[in-house]
């Protein structure tokens, strides 16, 4: 999971299957599988965002307080209809089945991390402690 936290000029990059890894706005949760490219791009970016692993609670608190569909590059609230009718074919019918696939890193995640608009948090209130700062890790 990474957090972009009021970055202006953050580059955009594009890993492999040429998903959009970077934004320019603040503020974004975007769920991605672990592996050795994305560990090396969140390090070089480290002092501007935010990263770690979910637990299931923050999952679920994500996927039905704050998810929507990518469907033909527009957001889209998450509905059980629409989750069956775009991902019924990997076996995820339901909120619970993405909540699953998320949390277990099960072997549909990509399919599922694809179809979701990333998440927009709220802005903090009150100034982030422990902010980073380059040379102070």
């Amino acid at each position: 999971m990474q957090r972009k936290d009021e970055v202006d000029e953050l580059q955009e990059d594009e890993d492999e299957d040429g998903r959009r890894t970077s934004s320019k706005s603040g503020n974004n949760t975007v769920l991605v599988e672990p592996n050795v490219e994305i560990i090396l791009k969140l390090r070089t970016v480290e002092p501007y965002v935010t990263y770690g692993y979910p637990n299931l609670e923050t999952i679920k608190e994500l996927l039905y307080n704050k998810g929507h569909a990518n469907i033909d590059n527009r957001k889209v609230p998450l509905t059980d209809d629409i989750i069956e009718q775009e991902l019924g074919k990997f076996g995820i019918v339901c909120m619970d089945d993405m909540v699953h696939q998320i949390d277990n890193v099960g072997p549909h995640l990509n399919k599922v991390v694809r179809f979701m608009w990333p998440f927009e948090l709220n802005k903090p209130s009150g100034v982030l402690k422990g902010l980073k700062t380059p040379g102070n890790r």
